[in-house]
Parts: C-alpha cells; structure tokens; sequence
C-alpha cells in the first residue's frame, strides 16, 4: 500500500486516512509493507500533526532530486510508451523549460506533461506547439485553446 501526501492532499481528509491507517496497523502489526511518499516538508508536517504514526514505520529513506536530463527523460520515455514519436526540438523545449523553471520539478510533473501531451496531441508526432497547450509548463493564466497539427 502506498499513501501518497503529494499532489491533491488535503490535510483533514489525509489525517483521517493517516489515522485509520495507524488504527489498521496497531490491530495487525504483520500486515503487508505501507510506504508513505511525499515531499519532506509534506511528510514532516504530517509526522509531526501524528506522532503514532512514526511508531508504524522503521525505516525513511530521503531521496534525491531528479536532474532535468532525468526528468525530460520521463517524460519522453512516458510519451513514447504511449505511442507517440517525440522530434528533438521537442525534446529541447522541454529540457529548457524544466531548466527554467523556478518551482522544484517532480517525477510527478515529467508525467503529467506526458499524459496532457498526449491527450491534446494531434498527431502522434507531437510538436512544440503542443508544450503551450499543458498546465503542467503553461506560461499563461489560462490553458491553450487550440491544438497544433503536425503535418
């Protein structure tokens, strides 16, 4: 089982999944491996709002930060898988848009870029235009209204 206090986490709603999870794991200390994952600031703040709950877990591991090469490489490996032909100058715009970025890119963002590069594309060859199109890198307060067509 894996609880994951990232992305649509809401804290009431995720305290209560944190302590019938505690409750569950007090009444059968044998039950399979729960892994809870999330960002550190995440995970601390939950720790700290419920101290059984680090009773329940004997090992963290701290994990290091994806580079952007590894992170674009998600990404295309993720749109690839789902049939799509990714053209280098894609490729290089998704690298210099992770670059610049000033929020802490996630594996979970290479992936949500991919499946909403997905569902716009076109095309199975996706394009630049298509980048413009994403939440995930989208430069502008509202979402790109049209989709690029490639050939």
């Amino acid at each position: 089982m894996v609880l994951d206090v990232d992305g649509e986490w809401e804290r009431e709603q995720g305290m209560e999944v944190a302590e019938a999870l505690v409750a569950g794991l007090r009444r059968n200390p044998a039950c399979p491996v729960v892994v809870v994952v999330g960002e550190q600031e995440r995970l601390v703040s939950l720790f700290h709002g419920l101290p059984p709950l680090v009773d329940c877990f004997t090992q963290a591991w701290d994990l290091v930060e994806y580079s952007v090469d590894e992170l674009v490489s998600l990404a295309v490996r993720e749109l690839e898988r789902r049939g799509h032909e990714i053209p280098d100058d894609l490729r290089s715009a998704i690298t210099e848009r992770l670059s610049e970025s000033e929020d802490r890119e996630t594996v979970r963002t290479a992936h949500r870029l991919a499946r909403e590069l997905s569902g716009i594309a076109a095309t199975r060859t996706l394009a630049v235009a298509d980048l413009a199109g994403t939440s995930a890198f989208s430069t502008r307060s509202s979402q790109h209204q049209g989709l690029a067509s490639v050939g």
